[in-house]
């Protein structure tokens, strides 16, 4: 058993999410032929990335703690999701922001591709629940967050 560092986990999250075929046919629909998603491990608090007019994913590491003995770490983390859109959808008094629906698509996108990598890594996989869906014209944002474990000897 290897021990594998956290951040190697976020950079296979993040390739994973930029290759993905699913992920790449979304941007391209819905922001234009070579549209790529912004994707940020960590969060800089002090730096925010400026609003981006497109679609974005956050990694950050969460709690850690260790397990099983001294083979493996516990790790939460969380991955953030963002979509924009400006348009509305209308019906008699009814209004969708449309940024809304594209969220669910995009966040199932994601989902599948940030659950499938951490599968093939081999890694103990528990989701857990993570913030509210949110929207906040012309942004929504999604939470998933899990709990990892991966091989990690303190002796």
């Amino acid at each position: 058993m290897n021990d594998i560092k956290l951040s190697t986990v976020f950079q296979n999250l993040s390739e994973a999410i930029s290759e993905d075929s699913g992920i790449s046919a979304f941007m391209a629909e819905k922001y234009g032929e070579g549209s790529e998603v912004d994707i940020y491990i960590g969060i800089d608090l002090e730096n925010l990335p400026e609003s981006t007019e497109k679609a974005a994913v956050y990694i950050i590491p969460g709690s850690r703690s260790r397990t099983r003995g001294d083979s493996y770490r516990q790790h939460n983390i969380t991955i953030i999701s963002f979509v924009h859109s400006t348009d509305k959808n209308e019906d008699d008094s009814i209004t969708t922001i449309e940024a809304l629906e594209l969220l669910d698509d995009f966040t199932n996108l994601v989902e599948k591709c940030v659950y499938n990598r951490m599968r093939e890594m081999r890694l103990a996989v528990t989701p857990l629940s993570g913030d509210s869906d949110s929207v906040f014209y012309p942004i929504a944002r999604s939470e998933l967050a899990y709990s990892i474990e991966i091989p990690s000897r303190i002796f």
